[in-house]
């Protein structure tokens, strides 16, 4: 798994590269990590989102209260909005950086 998370990261630093020549790997070892990060959380957004979309079943097959369900929204909301500012920190980074 790791080394196609690296094909796919050297092949999008490659991409972001002017006149899509082939990085160097200063600049691959530079963008790396950002990208993983990115990776990184995005999977874990994608997890909790699953994680509610199964909450939201139950209660809707009333085996949860509406009582029980309104903090796991608030908790829910309170990690995608931290989730969202994180990566969207990356990306800018990402960008600045001449990954993307």
């Amino acid at each position: 798994m790791r080394l196609l998370t690296l094909g796919i990261l050297s092949l999008m630093v490659g991409c972001a590269h002017r006149g899509y020549q082939k990085p160097s790997r200063e600049h691959i070892k530079m963008c790396t990590p950002i990208l993983e990060d990115i990776l990184h959380v995005q999977r874990e957004r994608e997890r909790i989102n699953r994680k509610m979309e199964r909450t939201a079943r139950r209660l809707k097959r009333g085996k949860i209260k509406l009582s029980d369900f309104n903090p796991l929204l608030s908790e829910w909301t309170y990690l995608q909005d931290t989730l969202s500012e994180n990566v969207i920190a990356l990306y800018n980074e990402a960008e600045r950086k001449g990954c993307l």
